[in-house]
């Protein structure tokens, strides 16, 4: 990929001819610093200063740009004079840079840097990259594999913005009707939409060691649950508790966060159906126990991918998606989960 370097007195020239589409109005203009005062300097000029300085001289600053030595030398000297400051002091053949121009040339490293990260956007948009991504993910996803994913993602692409938001799978399921996200991760895919199988969670039913259904060797009946209350992770204010198809009645605590839900389970207020990798610690640690699950009920739920734009998602949607499936895979892999459904059968 070729960078254009960019020119101030190119591009104001050109606004001449080229009428933009939009045209911002006077008051905003005034506003804005880069609007109401033209650069003076470009950034071939300062390019230029950062040469002479890294090469330790004009000599090898001209062979490593390709100019000759008496361009730059022209160049630095009218700068300075446009700035109004020394930026070189010059002993011998050594250009060695002063205080002010030190101060300025770290700065100027920052603008030239952004203006290429600038350009590289623009050509990754015209490849068809998105700027940015949105990525919403059911609450009860493993955090482990998504991290890993989009760690990966934003190495390879950093010109991308991901923004992550964890949510209730109804307020997912929400945001994917209302194409507020580019993508999803859910467990219910709304109807007329098309989705990846990405990975199963699977769920334990859980409990305090002193809890009476701790006390029993055998599953416990819907009536025996039903004497005890149950913990129910109800993020973002979804109607669907983990294990449905259970009547909900007083004796259920709907709580807003898993680390509630654990500290009831501690206290013995009750039991709880929880994704098995987010209390695998508590089990190792003797603080909480596994409940023999009933015959009639499923250990796991899948969750699946999303793409807003399903006739054509962008490119940056797409690594982002083969990404995430590759990971989950490992992770399928390593936790050598079955593929059920959750709740009662």
């Amino acid at each position: 990929m070729k960078l254009v370097e960019t020119n101030t007195d190119i591009l104001a020239a050109r606004e001449h001819q080229d009428a933009p589409a939009v045209r911002s109005s006077p008051a905003v203009r005034s506003s804005r610093a880069y609007d109401s005062r033209r650069a003076r300097i470009t950034l071939k000029q300062w390019r230029m200063l950062h040469a002479v300085i890294d090469c330790n001289g004009f000599s090898a600053a001209a062979e490593y740009l390709h100019v000759s030595q008496s361009a730059i030398s022209y160049t630095l000297a009218k700068m300075q004079e446009q700035l109004g400051i020394a930026l070189l002091k010059v002993e011998g053949r050594k250009a060695h840079v002063t205080e002010q121009g030190r101060a300025l040339m770290e700065y100027s490293r920052e603008v030239i840097r952004s203006a290429i990260e600038l350009e590289v956007l623009a050509e990754k948009m015209r490849m068809g990259w998105e700027p940015e991504l949105r990525l919403m993910v059911d609450h009860d996803c493993p955090q482990d594999f998504l991290m890993a994913a989009i760690r990966s993602f934003t190495t390879g692409a950093p010109h991308v913005k991901v923004s992550l938001l964890e949510d209730s799978g109804l307020k997912v399921e929400q945001a994917i009707a209302h194409n507020t996200v580019d993508l999803a991760i859910c467990a219910n895919v709304p109807p007329g939409l098309i989705a990846d199988r990405l990975l199963s969670v699977q769920y334990a039913m859980v409990t305090c060691f002193d809890h009476p259904l701790a006390q029993a060797n055998v599953p416990p009946s819907e009536v025996e649950l039903d004497r005890h209350t149950r913990i129910v992770l109800n993020v973002g204010g979804s109607a669907k508790p983990a294990s449905a198809g259970r009547k909900i009645d007083a004796s259920t605590w709907h709580v807003g966060s898993i680390d509630t839900a654990l500290a009831a389970l501690e206290a013995g207020m009750g039991y709880a159906w929880l994704p098995l990798k987010r209390v695998e610690r508590y089990l190792r640690d003797g603080r909480l126990c596994l409940l023999p699950t009933p015959a009639h009920y499923h250990s796991s739920k899948h969750f699946y991918i999303v793409h807003a734009r399903q006739a054509s998602p962008g490119v940056g949607a797409s690594t982002l998606s083969g990404l995430l499936h590759s990971h989950a895979a490992i992770l399928g892999e390593a936790a050598g989960m079955p593929s059920r459904s959750i709740g009662p059968g």
